[in-house]
Protein backbone atom coordinates (compact mmCIF):
# COMPACT_ATOMS: atom_id res chain seq x y z
CA UNK A 1 0.00 0.00 0.00
CA UNK A 2 1.15 3.74 -1.21
CA UNK A 3 0.20 6.22 1.17
CA UNK A 4 0.65 10.33 0.27
CA UNK A 5 4.42 10.75 0.96
CA UNK A 6 2.91 14.75 1.04
CA UNK A 7 0.38 14.36 3.98
CA UNK A 8 1.95 15.26 7.20
CA UNK A 9 2.42 12.43 9.87
CA UNK A 10 0.70 14.30 12.10
CA UNK A 11 -1.26 17.13 12.37
CA UNK A 12 -1.31 18.78 16.06
CA UNK A 13 -3.56 21.60 15.53
CA UNK A 14 -6.22 19.85 14.53
CA UNK A 15 -5.82 17.63 17.21
CA UNK A 16 -5.50 20.20 19.68
CA UNK A 17 -8.97 21.99 17.89
CA UNK A 18 -10.83 19.11 18.88
CA UNK A 19 -9.85 18.90 22.56
CA UNK A 20 -10.46 22.18 22.93
CA UNK A 21 -6.96 23.72 23.53
CA UNK A 22 -6.16 21.42 25.77
CA UNK A 23 -2.24 21.09 25.64
CA UNK A 24 -2.42 18.59 28.98
CA UNK A 25 -5.06 16.36 27.61
CA UNK A 26 -2.94 16.10 24.40
CA UNK A 27 0.13 15.40 25.85
CA UNK A 28 -1.48 12.54 28.24
CA UNK A 29 -3.11 11.13 25.10
CA UNK A 30 0.38 10.82 23.12
CA UNK A 31 2.02 8.81 26.36
CA UNK A 32 -0.58 7.22 26.12
CA UNK A 33 -0.39 6.19 22.44
CA UNK A 34 3.71 5.81 23.18
CA UNK A 35 2.29 3.37 25.62
CA UNK A 36 -0.22 1.57 23.63
CA UNK A 37 0.84 1.22 20.16
CA UNK A 38 3.70 -1.02 20.71
CA UNK A 39 1.93 -3.05 22.70
CA UNK A 40 -1.23 -3.37 20.05
CA UNK A 41 1.36 -3.60 17.23
CA UNK A 42 2.71 -6.98 19.17
CA UNK A 43 -0.47 -8.01 19.61
CA UNK A 44 -1.38 -7.27 15.80
CA UNK A 45 1.85 -9.57 14.71
CA UNK A 46 1.23 -12.23 17.22
CA UNK A 47 -2.30 -12.83 15.22
CA UNK A 48 -0.74 -12.85 12.25
CA UNK A 49 2.10 -15.03 12.69
CA UNK A 50 -1.05 -17.19 14.21
CA UNK A 51 -3.85 -16.47 11.42
CA UNK A 52 -6.06 -15.24 14.03
CA UNK A 53 -7.63 -12.94 11.54
CA UNK A 54 -10.49 -11.58 14.34
CA UNK A 55 -7.71 -10.43 16.46
CA UNK A 56 -5.76 -8.73 13.97
CA UNK A 57 -8.62 -6.92 13.21
CA UNK A 58 -9.03 -5.83 16.54
CA UNK A 59 -5.70 -4.82 17.03
CA UNK A 60 -5.33 -2.71 13.61
CA UNK A 61 -9.14 -1.16 14.48
CA UNK A 62 -7.25 0.15 17.96
CA UNK A 63 -4.31 1.46 16.13
CA UNK A 64 -6.26 3.05 13.62
CA UNK A 65 -7.93 4.88 16.79
CA UNK A 66 -4.94 5.69 18.51
CA UNK A 67 -3.13 7.39 15.30
CA UNK A 68 -6.53 9.77 14.40
CA UNK A 69 -5.83 11.41 17.95
CA UNK A 70 -3.67 12.79 16.26
CA UNK A 71 -4.73 13.55 12.25
CA UNK A 72 -2.17 10.96 11.52
CA UNK A 73 -3.73 10.10 8.13
CA UNK A 74 -1.05 8.03 7.08
CA UNK A 75 -1.00 5.82 9.60
CA UNK A 76 -4.90 5.66 9.59
CA UNK A 77 -4.94 4.51 5.85
CA UNK A 78 -2.29 1.70 6.60
CA UNK A 79 -4.28 0.49 9.79
CA UNK A 80 -7.58 0.49 7.87
CA UNK A 81 -5.92 -1.29 5.43
CA UNK A 82 -4.51 -4.11 7.76
CA UNK A 83 -7.71 -4.11 9.49
CA UNK A 84 -9.99 -4.57 6.18
CA UNK A 85 -7.16 -7.47 5.05
CA UNK A 86 -7.86 -9.30 8.21
CA UNK A 87 -11.81 -8.82 7.89
CA UNK A 88 -11.23 -10.42 4.54
CA UNK A 89 -9.08 -13.16 6.73
CA UNK A 90 -6.20 -11.95 4.16
CA UNK A 91 -3.64 -12.70 6.60
CA UNK A 92 -1.06 -12.99 3.68
CA UNK A 93 -1.80 -9.11 3.57
CA UNK A 94 -2.09 -8.10 6.46
CA UNK A 95 1.76 -9.74 7.45
CA UNK A 96 2.38 -7.52 4.09
CA UNK A 97 1.04 -4.34 5.47
CA UNK A 98 3.11 -5.22 8.59
CA UNK A 99 6.17 -3.06 8.04
CA UNK A 100 4.83 -0.53 6.38
CA UNK A 101 2.02 -0.17 9.42
CA UNK A 102 5.22 -0.06 11.83
CA UNK A 103 7.24 1.84 10.03
CA UNK A 104 3.85 4.86 9.88
CA UNK A 105 3.96 4.28 13.90
CA UNK A 106 7.11 4.68 14.77
CA UNK A 107 6.81 8.43 12.53
CA UNK A 108 3.77 9.19 14.80
CA UNK A 109 5.76 8.44 17.98
CA UNK A 110 8.92 10.26 16.64
CA UNK A 111 7.22 13.11 15.75
CA UNK A 112 5.18 13.82 18.93
CA UNK A 113 7.98 13.38 20.36
CA UNK A 114 9.68 16.12 18.33
CA UNK A 115 6.30 18.42 18.49
CA UNK A 116 5.79 18.41 22.01
CA UNK A 117 9.08 18.27 23.70
CA UNK A 118 10.19 21.58 21.34
CA UNK A 119 6.65 23.27 22.96
CA UNK A 120 7.28 22.86 26.47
Amino acid sequence: MQTDPDQPVIDLTAALARLGGNREILEDLAMMFRDDAPELLKELKAAASSDNSEQAGRAAHSLKGLVSTFNAVRAGETARAVEQAARQEDMARVTALLPELEAELQLVVNRLQDELADRH
